[in-house]
């Protein structure tokens, strides 16, 4: 299951939307002109993904909203389901690839999440905390690049820029729902040798309702084995 939200500025033309289907409306007072979250009404999965994201391309091409170093996307994982060793690889995980999830899909340097105060990465955050007595993961602060929801029963990943581009929502989704299932299904948390091959090379989550984009999974992938490549050498 799949929870989204999208933060969006200059929404003065909200009043041309029809009644949505995926989505529900809040306003979001620390978002300029009008900002806007467009939040998922309830969890969804499988084609819905595709429908649900569709949906959110009709309301960008009716309102045409603006993005900022405010804006962001935020995607929801469930984990409801998940033991004490599944969370532990998906943070050891989730942390293995922040660097590359922050990079991907980054619309411009003056925009760039991991120097927003609102988007610590979790790297940096555990470099510069004191960690007190009995400290685990699911504790994280809220405003990090990812963390654990005890309130939804999800990971949330918020590194990435907003964006106009539908299929790069999509790609995100897919490269995010790998991740969680990949960490569930391993032994033993963070085997470069077998996540190097991961993301976002399938596409089962939602196949055969959307092709691979070639373009996107060839910088993610180069992206990523570089970051691999720096973390060996370290």
């Amino acid at each position: 299951n799949l929870g989204f939200e999208a933060e969006r500025e200059g929404c003065e033309n909200i009043f041309l939307l029809p009644l949505l289907s995926y989505f529900n409306i809040k306003e979001d007072g620390s978002l300029r002109r009008n900002g806007m979250e467009f939040v998922f009404k309830n969890p969804v999965y499988g084609s819905a993904i595709i429908d649900a994201f569709k949906e959110l391309g009709d309301i960008i091409n009716l309102i045409k909203p603006s993005h900022s170093y405010r804006t962001s996307d935020h995607f929801h994982v469930d984990i409801c389901d998940f033991n004490e060793r599944e969370i532990s690889n998906l943070f050891n995980n989730s942390l293995l690839l922040e660097n590359t999830l922050f990079n991907f899909g980054t619309l411009s340097t003056e925009w760039d999440r991991k120097t927003n105060s609102y988007c610590m990465p979790v790297s940096k955050y555990l470099n510069t905390t004191t960690y007190p007595k009995g400290f685990k993961v699911m504790s994280i602060p809220k405003y990090l690049g990812f963390r654990f929801s005890n309130e939804y029963g999800t990971i949330e990943y918020r590194m990435f820029n907003s964006t106009d581009s539908i299929l790069m929502e999509i790609t995100r989704a897919n490269v995010l729902l790998e991740l969680v299932e990949y960490s569930k299904n391993i032994q033993l948390s963070s085997d470069l040798k077998n996540i190097k091959n991961l993301l976002p090379k399938s596409y089962r989550y939602i196949k055969p309702y959307i092709s691979p984009p070639t373009t996107i999974e060839t910088e993610f992938t180069v992206d990523m084995r570089t970051y691999l490549q720096n973390l060996r050498a370290y």
